[in-house]
């Protein structure tokens, strides 16, 4: 797998890593228990669709030569990541975390939104591409890095709190 898919897969996975909740208790809200178990169905689930795109288009991003076709199949690619990841985020947002979770939850909607609105603003240039190098660099644009590098501190957070609660989650935060 080229640098470039990997990237592009890393910096789709921190968009879409840990964050949200569900189940309820008596007073309506999701039990902290309830909501990491959720976080995790939503990760399961969104980490399969990425691996059925991940095939789907394995062969047609590892070509011998640039060329239109290539620049075609990353956009194809680069947007129906991103879609798996709004779909992710979008579910994220729905859930109702209990006060434990509430503030590193909107903080981690925060963090995926902004990162899925700097991804999407790249893919403008992944069209324009005239070669892997220029590929390669749209990957490096800082603005995406730090925007989806948070991710991960906020992903930390969620881990951290599930971890100091003995609530037995593995939230994956970009390992």
């Amino acid at each position: 797998m080229p640098a470039i898919l990997r990237a592009t897969i890393v910096v789709l996975s921190l968009a879409l890593l840990p964050a949200a909740l569900v189940a309820c208790n008596s007073s309506g809200k999701l039990s902290l228990e309830d909501y990491f178990a959720e976080v995790e169905k939503l990760d399961t689930a969104q980490t399969e669709q990425q691996d059925e795109i991940d095939s789907e288009y394995e062969d047609k991003l590892n070509p011998a030569e640039f060329t239109d076709q290539v620049t075609e199949d990353f956009v194809d690619y680069f947007e129906a990541s991103r879609g798996a990841a709004q779909d992710f985020v979008d579910e994220l947002k729905d859930l109702d975390p209990p006060d434990e979770a509430a503030d590193a939850h909107d903080e981690a909607v925060d963090a995926f939104d902004a990162c899925l609105e700097e991804t999407g603003r790249i893919v403008d240039d992944i069209g324009d591409a005239d070669s892997f190098e220029e590929l390669g660099a749209v990957f490096e644009d800082q603005s995406v890095t730090d925007a989806c590098d948070r991710t991960t501190a906020t992903c930390e957070a969620l881990q951290g709190i599930a971890d100091e609660n003995d609530i037995e989650v593995d939230l994956d935060c970009g390992e």
